[in-house]
């Protein structure tokens, strides 16, 4: 594998019922550089600041046959 990049992280509060105001969705869009020269672009997103790790929203697939775009999860709301 070739180089990480973090090239974007927000924090946004989705749920407005009022037992759940408190609870976050960090977001960060990563991009991965490979040494063929291939790139993948993911948005990955956590909730409350967890150490359980990020979850894969949407992937970027960047390679010599084209791109291709996929979709992991639906909305937060849908977990």
């Amino acid at each position: 594998m070739g180089d990480e990049y973090t090239i974007a992280m927000w924090t946004s509060h989705p749920f407005t019922a009022h037992d759940k105001r408190d609870r976050s969705v960090d977001h960060r869009v990563r991009v991965l550089v490979y040494d063929t020269g291939f790139v993948d672009v993911l948005h990955e997103r956590r909730l409350n600041h967890t150490d359980s790790g990020w979850s894969t929203v949407h992937v970027v697939e960047v390679r010599d046959s084209g791109v291709r775009y996929e979709r992991h999860r639906e909305g937060v709301m849908s977990e």
